[in-house]
């Protein structure tokens, strides 16, 4: 018997290893190295009067693949820079000076007044899964003008290429209407419009009064996910839109090979 009970607590044993080695396998995933990038200045003239140019963004780190992880950053900090007033070729302290002199110019006119300039800048991973890591960039700008500007970007990008995952990496060729027709009703659904409403006579700006895959969007754990930035199709005052799609409504509309179809549950 006591044979017995010590060849099964060593079975035991062998079972408990190798589960935790898969287990151990699966928990250590092919995840990205990353840094969170901070940068923060203040320009005051007086008490009340000051330029903020507050951001926080992600880096990616890979010495081994150095070239993917350019492509990936280089999106990244475009959005940065772009929201923060330059574009990727200049540093934020660059910048920073660029939107210094500007804001002196506006003080000099109107020194009378109290002037406070506040530019804020994040990026955020969402998910690092599946081969696809997505990201969500959001600007807060005040920078003097009748209301503060905001503007939000989607971006998902191909782990194996660094590449910025694209309708048409997702989508038949073929069926990209039939995918059309599925974000505009749910873009009707999360927006409370019928599906005859029309959507020039709601106070959309649209071109023959036909609803477009929006440019902005990324890959979620749940379904792609759609952002409208103001502007883009309606004026400020009705703001900005979102749209999640499932992926279980667009399984039949993927691509071979797509990235979305591990997604699916």
């Amino acid at each position: 018997m006591k044979k017995f009970n010590l060849l099964a607590i060593l079975f035991l044993g062998v079972i408990l290893f190798f589960q935790a080695c898969s287990d151990k396998k699966e928990v250590t995933t092919d995840t990205f190295d990353r840094e969170l990038v901070k940068y923060s200045k203040v320009y005051s003239i007086k008490k009340d009067s000051s330029l903020v140019l507050d951001v926080q963004y992600l880096k990616y780190i890979d010495k081994k693949n150095a070239t993917l992880y350019n492509n990936v950053n280089d999106s990244i900090y475009s959005f940065v820079a772009y929201c923060a007033g330059g574009d990727k070729n200049k540093s934020l302290d660059s910048i920073f000076a660029i939107q210094v002199a500007g804001y002196k110019e506006v003080v000099g006119i109107d020194a009378e007044y109290d002037h406070f300039w506040d530019i804020e800048i994040t990026v955020n991973e969402q998910i690092d899964m599946h081969g696809v890591v997505s990201v969500e960039g959001n600007a807060y700008m005040n920078t003097g003008g009748a209301h503060p500007n905001t503007l939000v970007t989607l971006l998902s990008f191909d782990k194996k290429t660094g590449k910025i995952v694209t309708i048409n990496d997702l989508i038949d060729p073929s069926k990209v209407e039939d995918f059309r027709k599925v974000v505009e009703k749910y873009f009707r659904l999360q927006n409370k419009l019928s599906a005859t409403e029309n959507l020039e006579e709601a106070g959309f700006w649209l071109t023959d009064n036909k609803f477009a895959i929006p440019e902005e969007f990324n890959l979620t754990s749940n379904g792609i996910r759609f952002y409208i930035n103001t502007y883009d199709i309606a004026p400020y005052v009705m703001g900005a839109f979102e749209i999640d799609v499932p992926y279980n409504e667009i399984k039949d509309l993927l691509k071979s090979g797509s990235l979305a179809q591990p997604f699916i549950k």
